[in-house]
This record gives C-alpha cells, structure tokens and sequence, in this order.
C-alpha cells in the first residue's frame, strides 16, 4: 500500500487494485475543495463515460471515493497525442480541456483515461 500526498486538495492510497482518494486535511478550504471533487466524480464516475476511470464505490457522502487503479502514463510524448485524441471523441470535452497533465491520466487495459475529474 502507498499514499500519496502530492495533491493539492485530496490523498490517494493506492492498494494493488484499488486508488482511495480522501479530501486532504491541510486546511478548511482545502479539505471541502477535495471533499467537492470527490462529489463531482461520484457523480460523473458512474454514469458509463468510458473516457473516465470509473468509480466502484462512494462512501460517507462521497467524503471517500473508491476507484479501480489503473497504469500511470509513462510516455509522455505518446501521451499528449492520445489525450487529444479522446479530448475530440469524448462526450464530456471540457473535463479533458482543464488541468491537462499525464498525472491526471491513466491507463486500463491499453485505453488512456482520466483519473482525475473532479473540479
């Protein structure tokens, strides 16, 4: 098991098939900042946009959001063509046309998605 600590607004721990993000507790604003991401995802992670890492689970109301872990991008050119390519075909644009960096994306089976797609 790892955590990581790099998020503005949230902590992932990161299980051999699991990604558990909770709102960070580094201050009030903070903390409600990831605690909204979390609730944006819940929402939109289970609605079927294969674009988006879906989520498996939601708990406490959305204060912690469970979603299936997935490979990071390591090819950074490659991945810069591909994130364009699902920013055209995806039915949801505008959470691919913010906040775009390879850490913000992963990779299921082969198939680039967004990891991280709460506001």
């Amino acid at each position: 098991m790892q955590i990581n600590r790099t998020g503005v607004t949230r902590t992932v721990i990161l299980t051999n098939s699991l990604a558990i993000k909770i709102p960070t507790f580094k201050s009030l604003q903070l903390f409600l900042s990831g605690w909204q991401a979390n609730i944006q995802e819940a929402t939109f992670g289970d609605v079927g946009f294969i674009c988006l890492n879906q989520v498996k689970a939601s708990f406490l109301k959305d204060l912690v959001v469970v979603h299936k872990r997935i490979k990071p991008v390591n090819h950074k050119g490659l991945f810069w063509v591909e994130q364009k390519q699902l920013e055209i075909s995806s039915k949801v644009k505008y959470l691919h046309e913010s906040d775009k960096k390879p850490e913000n994306y992963g990779y299921d089976n082969g198939v680039l998605k967004r990891l991280d797609f709460g506001s």
